[in-house]
């Protein structure tokens, strides 16, 4: 493999472990809004925006390229396999075979890369959600708890009143 398909493929290794981190149910959705809204990675972001889109601009760019030469090997194996020799269909065979699994390469690192940015968003989606029903059940639990709590306190001096009066009344 070439330099430009060794990196490829590392992006795509890297890709798939990402996406298995974000998939990892035992990491919380909370702990990663915290991650993704942390000091560092906002930094990072405004800048990450742009070589994101960028890289996916060059893996079109690559995945177009690998698409061309899997056409152009898959013609040339189709139309003259009876007229090569032994030697020359496996060459070109071997260059088939290249240009089919860069172009798998370049399109998994290209569907991953959507993959995992609307991953983050689900995460962070998530997160929001989680927060926004922990608020929202401890303010339907309040006026709940204020009664309970007036409740007990309520309770002993009606206890004494009723005393008082069974006292009073004998």
């Amino acid at each position: 493999m070439t330099l430009q398909w060794t990196l490829i493929a590392g992006c795509l290794y890297v890709e798939i472990g990402v996406t298995v981190m974000l998939l990892i149910p035992l990491i919380s959705p909370r702990l990663w809004q915290r991650l993704f809204r942390s000091r560092w990675l906002g930094m990072i972001t405004g800048y990450a925006k742009f070589y994101f889109w960028a890289a996916i601009v060059v893996l079109v760019f690559v995945f177009g390229d690998s698409f061309r030469n899997h056409r152009k090997y898959s013609d040339s194996v189709r139309g003259q396999e009876l007229k090569m020799s032994i030697e020359t269909r496996m060459m070109a065979q071997a260059k088939m075979f290249r240009a089919q699994r860069n172009l798998y390469i370049s399109g998994f690192v290209l569907l991953l890369a959507f993959v995992i940015g609307r991953l983050v968003v689900l995460l962070s989606d998530k997160a929001d959600l989680m927060n926004r029903l922990e608020s929202s059940q401890s303010t339907a639990m309040a006026p709940t708890k204020a009664q309970q709590q007036e409740t007990r306190q309520s309770e002993p001096t009606t206890a004494r009143r009723r005393n008082t009066n069974t006292v009073e009344d004998k």
